[in-house]
């Protein structure tokens, strides 16, 4: 679990784990699977501060000797300028491990292209009052044969009147070199 979770959501009632642990990326190989919901409370850079630092000191310790990069999904809750985004990331502040930078994949979109993942014109969204963000990512370990060719959203729009979900999928298209 990684830290400040408890403490963040002690006495909610909702007692929401963030896990992290080894698993078998199909036609990569092992990898790290991160699941969690910190939730979109305001307030909590500094918990999500030191949970980056956690992950991206669990990543390192798993990363192994394979010549891809660690690639990271998920919904981080949190917006690309935020203090978590770019501490994870590495490469606009100091790195939480020295030498392990992460670059945003949607760095790669088209810069025309809706990017919000959070949208306020799903009604999911919309009755939380929140403005549109894009809090949900793909990170990926620079170095290696793993090139990004374009990123954009996917299940953003209803299907016979029905959202599958509050937040759009990213969706990534990767090559290796």
């Amino acid at each position: 679990v990684l830290p400040g979770v408890e403490e963040h959501l002690a006495g909610d009632g909702r007692g929401r784990p963030v896990a992290a642990e080894e698993a078998n990326l199909v036609g990569v190989g092992p990898g790290v699977e991160v699941a969690g919901d910190e939730g979109r409370e305001r307030g909590v850079a500094a918990v999500r501060c030191r949970q980056v630092t956690a992950l991206a000191e669990f990543i390192a310790r798993h990363r192994g000797d394979t010549p891809f990069p660690p690639l990271v999904t998920g919904d981080f809750n949190a917006w690309p300028d935020s203090d978590e985004i770019r501490l994870f990331g590495g490469h606009r502040t100091a790195p939480p491990v020295p030498g392990q930078v992460f670059l945003d994949a949607w760095e790669y979109a088209d810069p025309t292209a809706p990017s919000a993942t959070w949208d306020a014109a799903n009604p999911y969204v919309a009755k939380g009052g929140m403005p549109s963000a894009r809090i949900d990512y793909l990170h990926i370990g620079m170095g290696g044969p793993v090139r990004v060719r374009g990123v954009r959203r996917a299940g953003d729009v209803p299907v016979d009147g029905v959202w599958p979900s509050d937040h759009a999928a990213v969706v990534a298209d990767l090559s290796v070199s």
